[in-house]
């Protein structure tokens, strides 16, 4: 009897692992922002904004980004920080860290070298995240924007 509980139990037990195991992280991830002067906690430019579309891939350790910007001067360097809306928070991504020579509206690239600790953080809160971009005229940050899972229009 005890060697039938046992041959019944263990398809169960498996069956059962196989569901509450986690899934596997997709091999490439998006989040997105909307970045504005108003979301600045130091004061940034007003009338600046941009969206940016970011794409995770944790197997190469990459982060790409196509930003499209409005108002907004070149970009002199671009992050992602921890940090919820309206506080200040370490930076973790540096997307562009020279200016960029694009005077126009679109700046797109990648940076490898980010840990799968750093993408898995980022990829499981990304509204305790957010993107900014820095210009010459604002050093501190011209304007920002939480990440969010929404693609934006």
């Amino acid at each position: 009897m005890t060697r039938l509980r046992i041959a019944l139990a263990l398809p169960a037990a498996l069956a059962l692992t196989a569901v509450l195991a986690p899934a596997a992280p997709a091999a490439t991830s998006k989040l997105y922002a909307f970045m504005d002067g108003k979301f600045e906690t130091r004061g940034g430019d007003t009338d600046g904004h941009a969206r940016i579309g970011l794409t995770f891939d944790r197997a190469k350790g990459r982060v790409c980004y196509d930003l499209r910007k409005f108002k907004l001067d070149t970009p002199q360097q671009m992050h992602i920080h921890r940090g919820r809306k309206g506080k200040d928070g370490p930076i973790v991504v540096t997307l562009i860290n020279k200016p960029t020579g694009a005077g126009r509206g679109k700046v797109t690239g990648c940076v490898s070298g980010v840990s799968r600790t750093t993408i898995d953080k980022i990829l499981a809160s990304p509204a305790a995240y957010y993107a900014n971009i820095h210009t010459a005229d604002f050093p501190s940050g011209s304007a920002r924007g939480q990440l969010t899972t929404h693609k934006l229009v």
